[in-house]
């Protein structure tokens, strides 16, 4: 089980919301400070995601080039990556546990039958 925390920056778009995941918080907000930062060392992945839900907390799927373009006026997700930094809200959590999302009964497997 894995719980180390996570760090998001949170974008409220005009139809659709948007996520990012970065390294840590204290990368971010040197990020923010100053741009030069490189890209790479601030962001988990190079991936938008949005909310199913809505809001932060709501199911992720990754963002499509449409929906990127339509909220951001752009194709590149590097450029919407680094729009969504700007003005985006940083939010942490405590971190993921494996345990809510892993599956208990692939035939009953190495766990062995009980």
């Amino acid at each position: 089980m894995s719980h180390n925390p996570v760090s998001k920056v949170f974008y409220k778009g005009k139809e659709h919301d948007f996520i990012v995941f970065v390294s840590s918080p204290e990368i971010y907000a040197k990020y923010l400070k100053d741009p030069s930062v490189a890209l790479v060392s601030v962001v988990d992945s190079f991936k938008v995601f949005t909310s199913r839900g809505g809001g932060s907390q709501g199911k992720l799927d990754e963002a499509s080039g449409s929906l990127i373009e339509n909220q951001f006026g752009t194709s590149s997700e590097e450029e919407a990556i680094v729009k969504i930094l700007k003005s985006g809200e940083l939010q942490e959590s405590k971190g993921i546990n494996r345990k809510a999302w892993e599956s208990t009964n692939d035939s009953i497997g190495a766990r062995g039958g009980h």
